[in-house]
């Protein structure tokens, strides 16, 4: 529960009491072992993850390749976004890349807290922003970046993704082929060694 606690605080300064109220809710445990879904596409995502342990990927399936659109780690907020504010279901599949523990927090607590709380609203507002910006940045790189340029400015946003997440999914990540983040990690390396 400290890691939660800790990151809410980071945020926003919050009352003991207003923490306690969050945490009373937001405390489901859950496991998973490497390969399991969180939700799958075709489910509706009923809850809010923070992730204790473990990597997660976030992706799609088009052709049956994997897509992969984000990852959760420790300390960060792990859903299936679209599907959890619409209730629709989900494009996307959550599935754990290795043995994941989370603390989740159903929609309906969710709501309550939003509702009662400002301070966890803000946060909320603070973490929505923070993702829309995310997604627009690296919709542009995606778009204008060459491939050298997508990995340096990762290396630069996220060095850890690159020590958490498996090189496949980074790549897939990136919009690149393994070879190819395989060739740019050991240029890098290269110009490191210079």
């Amino acid at each position: 529960m400290e890691p939660l606690i800790n990151f809410l605080s980071n945020l926003a300064p919050f009352t003991a009491s207003e923490l306690e109220q969050i945490t009373s809710v937001w405390n489901r445990r859950q496991t998973f072992n490497r390969g399991e879904f969180m939700v799958r596409a075709g489910e509706v995502e009923t809850q809010v993850h923070f992730v204790l342990e473990g990597t997660q990927t976030i992706h799609y399936l088009d052709k049956g390749k994997e897509i992969c659109v984000g990852f959760g780690y420790p300390g960060t907020i792990l859903i299936a976004y679209p599907s959890f504010i619409t209730g629709k279901p989900s494009e996307f599949y959550v599935q754990a890349i290795k043995k994941t523990e989370l603390l989740s927090l159903n929609y309906s607590d969710w709501k309550n807290l939003l509702e009662t709380l400002p301070k966890f609203k803000d946060v909320w507002y603070q973490l929505t922003q923070a993702a829309l910006l995310g997604m627009m940045e690296r919709e542009v790189e995606l778009h204008l970046a060459s491939n050298q340029e997508r990995y340096e400015r990762l290396l630069k946003r996220s060095p850890k993704l690159l020590q958490l997440i498996p090189q496949r999914y980074v790549a897939s990540y990136l919009k690149m082929e393994p070879e190819t983040l395989s060739r740019l990690k050991a240029t890098s390396v290269a110009k490191l060694e210079k």
